[in-house]
Order: C-alpha cells, then structure tokens, then sequence
C-alpha cells in the first residue's frame, strides 16, 4: 500500500523522520569530521597538535559513558573538554569559556552542514506526506540540540515542511531507549496509533516506537563510505592474496613517509636529497606519495653515493686521520683490503707495494689498525702522497657534484633521506664540509648513532635508540628486509671525478645487484601502488599520526607476525642474492651452524623466544625452516593478541 493511501486508511495526523541516514547522509565519515574539526580549534586556539584535542575530547566522552550518561548534549563535552585544556598549562592557550564554547559548536555545525546530503527519495516523501495534511516532525539521538540541527538542515529544503524537532539531548532521553518517544507522544498529547515513524535503524526506529503502538516503517540505507580500518582491512587481504609478495611493507613504509612529510614542514625544508642506492626506490614511491597529496614545493634529487665513495673525501690529513670509520666496521684487514677500501686504483696500489716491501699485500691481519705493516704505510712517503692527492681530488669532485643540484645549503639544512642503520655515509659527507654545512638525515630506523654531533642530525622514524630506544622498536625492526628488497638499477657508486668542470659519480661498471633488482622489481612496482591506495585512504586525516600509527601497526604486526610460504622464499632469494656492498665480513651460516649457535645460547633464546623484538631482527629465520618460523611468529602473535597489545 502507498504511504499516503496508508495514512489516508488509519487516519494518521504526524509522521515522524530519522534524521541522520534517513533524510541526510553523510558525504564523510563522523572520524574524518572530528579530525577536520579539531584541526580548525587547535589552530584558532593556538592549541598545537589537533590529536591532542581530539584524545582530550574522545577521553571526555568515554568519562560520560562509563557513568552511563550517554544523553549529554554538546555543550556538556565541550566544556568538559575546556577544563581538561586549562589543566594542561599551555601558555599559549587564552581563549575564554565563552567563546571556546560558541567557536567549537559553530565549527562542529558548519562541518556537518557541509558534509551531509539529503536523501532525495524519503524527503520526497516527507513533501508529499505534508502536501497531504500530515504533520512532519523528526524524532533524532544526536548531540547538538534543536537549534543546531536546525541550522544543520539549512538550505536542504526539508525545514519549510517540518512543524517539530525533538532531538534526544534537549530531552535527557533517547530513541535508542524509548524513552524519547514516550516523551513526543506525551509533548504532542497524540496516541502512537495515531503516527508513522520512519528510519534506517530496526531497533531505534521500528522496535521501540512499536513498543508506544506507533506505525513503524524501516528505510534501509546501505553507505557507501569505508572506514580507513575496513579499507586497510581490505588491502590487507589483497595483498595476502596477491601472488606477489612483501606487499605487507606497505605499511610501515607509508607511516615512514608520512613522519617524514610531517618533519619536512616542521623544520621547514623543501629540498630532500635520497641516498644511493636504496633511495632510488624510496624516492619514486615517495615522489607519488606527494603527488596523491598534491604537494607540489618538496623537490625530491638522488644522490649518488655509497660507504665506499663517500669515505676517501671525509678523511683528514694523515696526521690527524685515525681510520676509526674503517675500523669500526673491521678491524681484520690485510694491506690489499685496506686499499681497496680507500679506493686506490690497482696502479697506485702497486707503487705503494713495490715502496712498502713488506711480503704479500694479500696476508690478514686481525688487529690491522696495530700491526706493523700499518705503521710502516702511515709512514710511507708514496702512501703519505698518494692519500693527500686521492682525498683532496674526491673531497673537491663530491662538493662539486652536489652543488650541480643548485641547492642552497649555506642557508638550508642538507636533508637526506636513506634506509638507515647507523647513518654512515651521512657521517662522511658531514667531514667532507668540515661540519660548516648542518647535515639532517632521516631515516626509517636507526641501530647505532655514529657521530652524532650537533650539526649532524639523525632521525630513525619508525624505530631508533636515539635519544632512548623507541617504544615499538622491536615492531618495524626488520632490517634485512627493507635494505635487500630496495635494489636498485644501476652499480655501486665508487668515487667522484671532475668532468667539464663539473663533478660527477663514477659506478661500478657491472651491477654486482642486478639479478636482487630484476627479482625484486615487481615487487617495489606493486609496493608503490598499494602505499598510492594508503596514501589515498589517510588524505582526510591530516594531523591524525597516532590514529594511523594505530591502524598500520596492528596491520604491520599481524603481517610480520602471521607470515606464510610465499613470504619466506621471498625473504629468503633475496637474502640469497645478497652482496656485500663495503667490506665483506659476513658470512651466510647454515641450519646446522645455526642450530649450534642457539644451543651455545639457550638461556638468552629461551628469555627471549616470545619477543617481537628477538623474532624481528633475527639472521636466524633466513636458516631455520619455514614451518617453524611460522609457527614460531604466531605463537608471539596470539600471545600479544592475549595481551591485547595488537
């Protein structure tokens, strides 16, 4: 039967609307309009950050709900919100009650007044129902009383037809409860035979009207809008699913990107220069996470670098120059390998030997830095002219090669930007312009500070031991993964030379990686479009870090954690096609190195078995067998999942 033919039939006098998913919807999620909101009173209160606005008011609300008041209205939180803001001190907070009080709920109504459409079908309804001679009235639980809602509704063609509004906080009563309706019905001295009620929520809208004898009808409505956590959730399987794998990077990389963008304008620079060779993938996904954030003043350059190249142009004079960067990754050389290490070319090496005569360069030594050979090179006149000559050309050839890039770093910070660990090649280009040009890096982890002085800034974004060791260090650990999936195109950068007066990069010429880059690409191809779907997922919620710190590392864990077959013979290859890339000191151990190696270190594995941290960094997944590295992170899974600290 036709709703007006229906009312006609049972001589119905009012028709009750739902508001919200009935007569309006939402065009964004409720989430994405507090975010908007807070971002607006934190900057005209001069608050800082909006999740320290948005945490303050989430924790008044959930006070409200555990003292089972759940009729507030808005002006209760608010003022709530305005106490607990006086109570953190901030200086730069002055804004008085009042006007704190008219300025966020005049935000929170412009908001959703801009963020709601009608329903074209159920208001063309309510026209006709009034066209008709019935009442309209709208029956709504929501926070802002009569007067908001109205202004809410404004210019949507919907007021001019509505003789009441009756929402749940004005009243102290609510729908959901049925007490709302108790008190309309009482109000407007009707029976409940007497009206129709109409909205999306079977139990709100039909059960509990039903209960005061009124005509309820459901108006299903189905959304379109996805939560940032069922859309992660979805990419998630996706990349389960997917034939290509270490999809599950995705996460942690795009938090890195994201820390990374918000430091840039923190300290307000614009030039950032990416690292050899990891960089060259974390560039080009970096430059698309700008481009789907419309970032268009950040000027991302690739620097050719490497330990290698950078080391002869850092070091000093012979006589103040103590190797301790050679050193410190070695201390088992023989002469050749330190050689080489310093790039000296075969020819110089020759005539440092012939000089020398101390028997076979090639001997090893495991103290080098004390043995005699060492004393004698250092004092070696051919080495002593050599070093001078070798060091001086490649310090000039490397300022020469950056300045090409036309950057300022008289007056800017050189900002770099690489994978990490200890942050030696930013050390060495720090010596290079002997501290006179402030070097920042940035980093997505950091394992060890090196020379951390005040010009020569590190930051590890997603985990660090600098100032203390990061809170969810053990979580994003994974080192390996992230240096040996990022292969790139092209050889190791192996010094620098002056070309038409202009210093350039020499490279290796054969790419001693490129099988790890052929194997690897598809994987940084697909990598980069699902951290574009992230990107894309988080663009309403600028400001909001520790919301999408949230929601990847519960993602990232699981994904670390819940691994499969798949995953571990990716790890695995390209673990395999591993080449050291600066001195070769490592060694791949096998299973049963590996078992000997844990039974000598039973009680420290036995403490630690269950430890993310321990599980994460460990050489000893890439030995072990599959089915138990599997059953091993899930054990630690379910046990944190126990814990609730996923």
């Amino acid at each position: 039967m036709d709703m007006i033919q229906f009312c006609k039939v049972h001589h119905i006098e009012w028709a009750f609307f739902d508001c919200f998913d009935t007569l309006l919807h939402r065009t964004i999620l409720e989430d994405e309009l507090r975010y908007k909101w807070a971002q607006i009173i934190s900057e005209e209160c001069s608050l800082g950050s909006s999740e320290v606005l948005i945490d303050i008011r989430q924790n008044v609300l959930e006070e409200f709900h555990q003292k089972e008041n759940f009729n507030y209205n808005y002006i209760d939180v608010m003022e709530a919100v305005y106490t607990r803001l006086l109570y953190m001190q901030n200086s730069s907070f002055t804004v008085e009650k009042q006007k704190f009080l008219s300025m966020t709920i005049m935000q929170e109504i412009a908001l959703e007044r801009g963020g709601t459409v009608i329903d074209d079908s159920n208001v063309e309804l309510l026209h006709r129902l009034a066209e008709s001679g019935i009442k309209i009235a709208i029956i709504s639980d929501f926070y802002i009383g009569e007067d908001g809602l109205r202004e809410i509704l404004s210019g949507k063609n919907i007021l001019p037809y509505i003789e009441r509004i009756f929402v749940s906080c004005d009243y102290k009563k609510r729908k959901s409860d049925g007490d709302l309706y108790r008190a309309v019905l009482e109000e407007l001295n009707i029976g409940g035979e007497k009206c129709i009620m109409l909205g999306d929520n079977k139990k709100s809208d039909v059960k509990k009207a039903q209960i005061y004898k009124i005509n309820a009808f459901f108006r299903p409505y189905y959304p379109e809008l996805r939560s940032p956590e069922s859309v992660l959730n979805q990419i998630y399987k996706n990349n389960v699913e997917d034939a290509t794998p270490g999809l599950q990077y995705a996460y942690s990389i795009y938090l890195f990107f994201y820390r990374l963008y918000v430091r840039l304008r923190e300290i307000n620079q614009t030039n950032v220069f990416f690292l050899a060779r990891e960089g060259e993938f974390l560039k080009e996904a970096f430059d698309a996470f700008l481009h789907i954030n419309n970032v268009k003043d950040i000027r991302t350059y690739y620097l050719y670098v490497s330990r290698k190249s950078t080391l002869m142009p850092s070091l000093k004079s012979l006589e103040e120059e103590t190797f301790k960067n050679v050193f410190r990754h070695t201390g088992t050389l023989s002469l050749q390998g330190f050689l080489d290490v310093l790039g000296f070319s075969e020819l110089d090496k020759e005539k440092i030997y012939q000089s020398l005569k101390v028997g076979d360069p090639k001997d090893v030594y495991r103290n080098f830095a004390q043995s005699d050979v060492f004393f004698l090179l250092c004092r070696n006149p051919v080495f002593l002219d050599i070093y001078e000559n070798n060091r001086q050309a490649m310090r000039q050839s490397f300022i020469s090669y950056v300045q090409s890039f036309n950057v300022d770093l008289c007056h800017n910070e050189f900002i770099l930007v690489d994978v990490g660990w200890k942050g030696t090649i930013q050390d060495n280009i720090y010596h290079i312009y002997n501290g006179t040009v402030k070097v920042h890096g940035f980093y997505i982890g950091l394992t060890g500070l090196g020379d951390f002085l005040p010009n020569n800034l590190k930051e590890g974004l997603l985990f660090s031991v600098a100032p203390i060791k990061s809170k969810d260090y053990g979580i994003w650990l994974n080192r390996e993964f992230y240096e040996r999936f990022m292969r790139a195109s092209h050889g190791m950068t192996i010094c620098y030379k002056i070309r038409a007066g202009v210093g350039e990069p020499v490279l290796e010429d054969v790419n001693s990686e490129i099988d790890a880059y052929y194997y690897a690409r598809p994987t940084q191809r697909k990598l980069i479009s699902v951290i574009e779907q992230i990107t894309q997922t988080f663009l309403p919620y600028t400001g909001a870090e520790r919301y999408i710190e949230k929601l990847l590392r519960s993602l990232h864990k699981k994904a670390v954690l819940c691994t499969n077959s798949k995953e571990l013979i990716f790890e695995r290859n390209l673990f395999a096609l591993n080449k050291e890339s600066f001195l070769n000191v490592w060694e791949k151990t096998s299973t049963l190195e590996t078992l000997v190696m844990m039974m000598k270190r039973v009680k420290y594995i036995a403490k630690n078995l269950f430890n993310i941290e321990f599980y994460n960094k460990s050489f000893m997944v890439y030995s072990l067998p599959p089915c138990f590295v599997m059953l091993w992170g899930r054990c630690i899974y379910m046990k944190q999942k126990l814990r609730g600290e996923l």
